[in-house]
């Protein structure tokens, strides 16, 4: 998929037409007071999520230029240390325990990626890789709130864009 079309298809995610598994109207009410960290599964979910995520970037060549901005291993692997910090924000980010916050400080995104040129290439290689892993992982999302977390997604990616 080439990113012309996966921005399309955030587009129609957003616009709720989508190819994602979609729950009937009794889903919809089942969970409206749980967080997206307990619906993605709590720590193992999340966990999982991220694992999904960044075994897409390692293996992609889609992927290429965004895994070469996280300084990989000699074996073109993400080292533990970033992942840990993905989950460690992802946590709080979405609902659970805050422990960006609490090991590493306010996480000030922007400033964080300040020191890697981050282009338009990056973002979007960078939101392929996640769809895949929402894709892979399925959560249990009704329409409104899947679309809630792509957008999220990408307002998140677009503020760590530093350069064209």
């Amino acid at each position: 998929m080439n990113y012309t079309n996966l921005l399309n298809k955030f587009k129609q995610i957003l616009n709720g037409s989508f190819l994602y598994k979609k729950e009937g109207a009794a889903a919809k009410k089942s969970h409206p007071e749980r967080t997206f960290y307990e619906i993605f599964g709590k720590e193992a979910g999340l966990r999982l999520l991220i694992s999904n995520f960044y075994q897409k970037m390692e293996d992609d060549p889609l992927a290429k230029d965004c895994l070469m901005t996280h300084e990989p291993t000699e074996e073109n692997k993400i080292p533990e240390s970033v992942r840990e910090k993905l989950f460690m924000f992802l946590s709080g980010w979405l609902g659970g325990p805050n422990l960006f916050v609490e090991k590493l400080g306010a996480p000030k995104m922007m400033a964080r990626h300040s020191h890697i040129k981050i282009g338009s290439i990056h973002k979007n290689q960078w939101l392929y890789c996640m769809e895949h892993a929402l894709n892979k992982h399925q959560p249990p999302l009704n329409d409104q709130d899947f679309g809630r977390i792509i957008n999220s997604f990408m307002a998140l990616a677009e503020r760590i864009q530093n350069s064209e």
